[in-house]
């Protein structure tokens, strides 16, 4: 294990390489057909609700009293953490260029059974404390957070990630309320946003909002303890004319900020995507920075010809697009100017094997990188890339 490195550090670096990787030479770029403009974008506006599900919340808290853990206590010491890439593992980012961060997961967690150990769970989406908030810090704290589903109930969780070295994670199950007791979330937690005190999650249907200061230990002896710790849902984000949420990604360069979400559609499907996949949305957070019941407008909404897109994030006119290959072939990662109408100008290199959703980490000094998890067992990966390579 390396020395615990924390993430101003890590994603301070310039061109720094991950275990085992070279620069080597600029990948070609191949061109893929521009996104068209949809028309008409108010049906697409989305309803939040943060306030019906109150009453229950209130009841599972009671429940709960005295077991909160604030952020900034979420370590698990030295226990459980991410290790540097074996060279079966580093097959999945081998494509990968400009990299600053790579690291590795596949093994499963002290102490935890077999049938529930890292390999039983996918990790699909990556959001961190730089998506939280503009000075990069939640509670004091710096982390990365990656939500999952597990195979056989597709219950949800998101694994807090304060830094890619020996300092510990730690798994958080996903539950909602029912009545004055909760229920682990199904949901297959394609995406996430961590948003102020929200971590919003892309559940398909809908997006499920949940809450950072609704954090609480479980008592072993409960009946319901299927977890040690669980985040309690408290609203949820609908918008019928969207219909399908694979993905979602943040937008803080831009005032206001946006929401962005991605539409997976099936790998090689003949012809062109079906109406309701493939698609992109941006919406607009509130002008106060604070998601609250108000909806979010949808700034803009695109057409793409992307199949298997597993995750989008923008920066102001540039849009990134994580589309995967199978469990064999890397992905691609596209790149585009919403201004540039011309019939190819979307460009493509190649990105990880098995690859989830990309979220943005801003430096704050006009740099920033690109984050990434794949989800097949034995590569599954971390990794951190120069978003200016891949721009």
């Amino acid at each position: 294990m390396r020395r615990a490195v924390t993430l101003t550090l890590i994603f301070g670096l310039v061109g720094a390489l991950g275990p085992g990787l070279t620069p080597g030479v600029a990948a070609a770029q191949a061109a893929s057909p521009t996104p068209t403009p949809i028309l008409g974008t108010a049906q697409f506006d989305l309803k939040v609700d943060l306030t019906s599900m109150s009453g229950r919340v209130a009841k599972v808290e009671k429940r709960l009293a005295g077991g909160r853990v604030p952020v900034k206590d979420l370590v698990a010491g030295r226990g459980r953490a991410t290790e540097p890439c074996d060279d079966s593992e580093k097959k999945a980012a081998e494509k990968l260029r400009s990299v600053v961060t790579l690291r590795c997961w596949d093994h499963p967690d002290k102490g935890q059974k077999s049938s529930d150990s890292n390999n039983a769970w996918m990790p699909q989406g990556v959001t961190s404390t730089s998506d939280a908030d503009p000075t990069n810090h939640y509670d004091g704290r710096q982390a990365l957070a990656v939500t999952s589903y597990r195979k056989g109930t597709d219950h949800a969780r998101v694994t807090f990630l304060p830094n890619f070295a020996n300092e510990g994670y730690k798994h958080i199950s996903l539950v909602e309320p029912k009545g004055s007791d909760w229920a682990r979330v199904t949901c297959h937690a394609g995406g996430s946003v961590w948003y102020g005190r929200y971590l919003l999650v892309a559940c398909t249907r809908e997006i499920r909002v949940f809450d950072w200061e609704k954090v609480y230990k479980t008592d072993k002896k409960d009946p319901l303890a299927t977890a040690s710790l669980v985040m309690i849902q408290t609203g949820r984000i609908t918008g019928k004319a969207v219909g399908q949420f694979s993905s979602l990604g943040l937008d803080r360069s831009v005032q206001p900020n946006l929401l962005v979400v991605s539409q997976w559609s099936k790998p090689n499907s003949p012809g062109a995507c079906p109406p309701d996949e493939c698609r992109l949305f941006r919406f607009e957070f509130p002008a106060s920075g604070q998601l609250s019941g108000t909806g979010l407008r949808t700034h803009d909404a695109y057409r793409t010809h992307f199949f298997s897109m597993q995750g989008a994030v923008s920066r102001g006119d540039t849009v990134w697009f994580s589309s995967s290959a199978g469990k064999k072939d890397p992905g691609q990662l596209r790149t585009w100017n919403v201004k540039d109408k011309r019939p190819n100008a979307v460009t493509s290199k190649p990105w990880t094997t098995g690859a989830e959703s990309i979220s943005y980490w801003n430096r704050g000094n006009g740099t920033g990188v690109l984050l990434n998890v794949t989800e097949y067992k034995d590569k599954r990966v971390i990794a951190a890339v120069e978003a200016d390579y891949y721009g």
